[in-house]
């Protein structure tokens, strides 16, 4: 994958998954509401919906936390960093992109510095 289509794709990530986490977390919480009676203290912590950012930022904290290095570039192969990004949406509950919605070209992405 190129330097510039994986900008691209991380920059297209950080919208969808802000509407993915929004949609994901509402579900969740309007089911964990109406399921229990929740103190003041157990609301805000169930209120709290992560941003797109939030999210991004965590999956890259747990990627640079990791024992095993990862290579990411142009010119390396990308399912190791797919199936890292499989795993991440796994455990945190976010389904996977929608079909029916062109996300790759709803997000911008900076411009790759050319290699010299």
């Amino acid at each position: 994958m190129p330097e510039d289509e994986f900008g691209r794709f991380v920059a297209e990530a950080s919208e969808i998954v802000e509407e993915i986490v929004e949609e994901v977390f509402e579900d969740i919480l309007d089911e964990f509401r109406s399921t229990r009676n929740l103190t003041e203290d157990e609301q805000e912590q169930v209120a709290f919906v992560p941003t797109a950012s939030e999210a991004l930022y965590s999956f890259m904290g747990w990627l640079t936390s990791r024992d095993q290095p990862l290579m990411v570039g142009a010119r390396i192969d990308c399912v190791p960093v797919v199936g890292l990004v499989k795993e991440f949406c796994r455990v945190n509950k976010i389904p996977d992109p929608r079909d029916d919605v062109k996300w790759g070209t709803l997000l911008k992405h900076p411009e790759a510095p050319l290699k010299r």
